[in-house]
């Protein structure tokens, strides 16, 4: 007969039983964690092993960055990046050739006129183009058209160093073409210089355009420097009624804009002719060389280039015959 309250008793586990559950937990906790700890298993070069947990090298604090922010640091002057970075260039040892010996043949023009590097008129002081350009002039400008480009483009590939001419804001022909791009006086007559040229607006977008076009297709074609001429307001500007209050940011930003518009590598410079509107150091900030047309200013434009400046290779000398040293341009 059953007793009374046992029916459901089964009996306690064994201790066999639990002995068996907890190896089997410990087993797979082993594995588990081997498994685990391969990850931070490292060998040295003799190929002994060793652990080494991330939460053992952990520090208690962080340590203090020494490193100088940019307003502690002195030298941070001498670490920034100019703001107009300048094209590598080597000396110049080069002949100014006439504006108009694109009509007397490539062969003739290296083999006699210039031996080495070449400095040719693309917009010269009539205010004409040298070659058929393809950039859009008023009738008033005169453009050689026909064999001067095919010339051009035989002295381009030839791989000889050669630099574009351009004559920039003292241009009669395009003032008397399109009057409203010009400096006037104050009855809107063109404002004429003691040598009877008139003179373009460096302020008028118009202006900008074309000078910047025909830069712009001077890099394209493959000229390696384009220098700049005429760069600046008149030296005697008595009369003219249209003048900006900053001349210098005016041409700075014109400057800038030319610069953009060149392939990277191709580098632009400039005429030192005077410094009323831009200073020495301006100019040396802004361009990547300075030609300076009388030897007799060579000195003092030195002397007034920025630190780092190379005289040796940025300036460059206006002379008769070759010169001993340094950059130089013969005039033909």
């Amino acid at each position: 007969m059953a007793t009374k309250g046992y029916n459901s008793y089964h009996g306690r586990m064994s201790g066999g039983k639990i002995a068996l559950i907890v190896a089997l937990v410990l087993v797979l906790v082993g594995a588990v964690a081997y498994l685990t700890l391969q990850n931070y298993v490292v060998y040295d070069e003799a190929g002994n092993a060793r652990l080494e947990l991330p939460f053992l090298h952990r520090k208690d604090k962080e340590e203090p960055d020494d490193t100088p922010s940019a307003g502690d640091r002195d030298d941070i002057v001498d670490t920034v990046e100019p703001e107009h970075p300048h094209v590598k260039v080597a000396a110049l040892h080069g002949v100014r050739l006439p504006d108009d010996c694109l009509w007397w043949g490539a062969d003739y023009i290296m083999n006699t006129l210039a031996p080495e590097d070449m400095v040719l008129a693309v917009k010269r002081t009539t205010g004409g183009i040298t070659y058929g350009t393809s950039v859009e002039t008023p009738s008033g400008v005169v453009v050689e058209t026909g064999r001067p480009i095919d010339c051009l483009k035989t002295l381009l590939a030839s791989g000889r160093y050669t630099v574009g001419s351009v004559l920039c804001f003292r241009d009669s022909a395009y003032s008397r073409s399109v009057p409203e791009t010009a400096l006037v006086r104050e009855d809107g007559s063109l404002w004429y210089d003691n040598g009877g040229q008139a003179w373009l607006d460096p302020t008028n977008p118009q202006v900008l355009q074309y000078i910047t076009a025909l830069v712009k297709e001077c890099g394209e074609l493959g000229f390696k420097e384009v220098v700049l001429d005429q760069f600046c307001y008149p030296e005697n500007a008595e009369g003219v009624s249209n003048l900006p209050a900053d001349r210098a940011q005016v041409l700075t930003d014109f400057a800038e804009r030319l610069r953009a518009a060149l392939p990277e590598g191709v580098a632009l410079s400039v005429t030192v002719r005077g410094t009323e509107s831009l200073s020495i150091a301006q100019m040396a900030e802004l361009f990547d060389r300075l030609y300076v047309p009388a030897e007799s200013d060579a000195a003092a434009v030195k002397a007034a280039l920025p630190e780092g400046y190379d005289p040796e290779t940025r300036v460059v000398l206006t002379t008769a015959e070759t010169a001993a040293s340094g950059s130089y341009m013969i005039v033909k």
